[in-house]
């Protein structure tokens, strides 16, 4: 239908969405980099020259909108923690249904975040009842999520969720190798570097004028 009305050409389209979502991932950056007290431009030169991102900006699939969504996720739970209220809630779950829905194991990279977070925000007595109105909302569309696929498909992780994530994904070796990669990408690409200085901050309680507008 939208190469009939447009005349788009399907094949080249999915280029362009991931470049576009690449540029946007940019901005993004920049926003959380001054929500966090981190050098705009230095922060968004991190994530453009980034191999891997820079070579999925062109290649088509959903690495840079996932990337995007990422980052979104981040000024939203950032926004809500910073000075709580209903739109920026509904903002963070705004943000929690995109992030959840670009890629199917990604509840699995908002459930740890929270819960990490979350003992800090525990240990330091600050902004808990907050974080438990976020997990709270996060859990909600996570269980909303898991509940339509086996309403549709008859399956918790039906053949399309399973060929991204596989059949075991909460096994050990899945863990494993999960940190391997994550300790590889510390050693290997600059934007960890951000990563890293993203929870440092929040680890060490920075207090700082809200800075969303």
């Amino acid at each position: 239908i939208l190469h009939a009305v447009t005349g788009v050409n399907l094949p080249t389209l999915g280029v362009t969405v991931s470049a576009g979502a690449a540029a946007i991932a940019i901005c993004l950056i920049g926003r959380l980099a001054d929500i966090i007290g981190t050098p705009r431009t230095l922060a968004q030169v991190h994530l453009a020259t980034t191999t891997p991102f820079l070579y999925w900006a062109f290649g088509g699939l959903e690495t840079t909108l996932n990337a995007g969504a990422v980052i979104a996720f981040l000024i939203a739970y950032y926004a809500y923690r910073l000075k709580p209220d209903r739109a920026r809630l509904l903002a963070f779950a705004a943000a929690t249904i995109v992030i959840l829905t670009v890629r199917p194991e990604t509840f699995l990279i908002v459930g740890g975040f929270l819960v990490a977070t979350g003992f800090i925000e525990i240990h330091l007595r600050r902004a808990w009842r907050e974080h438990l109105r976020m997990g709270a909302v996060a859990a909600s569309l996570t269980g909303m999520q898991f509940a339509w696929r086996w309403w549709y498909f008859g399956s918790l992780l039906p053949q399309p969720v399973e060929a991204k994530v596989g059949p075991q994904v909460f096994a050990l070796h899945r863990i494993t190798g999960g940190i391997t990669y994550a300790l590889t990408t510390v050693g290997q690409y600059p934007v960890a570097v951000l990563t890293l200085v993203m929870i440092v901050a929040l680890a060490r309680g920075i207090r700082r004028p809200d800075p969303i507008r």
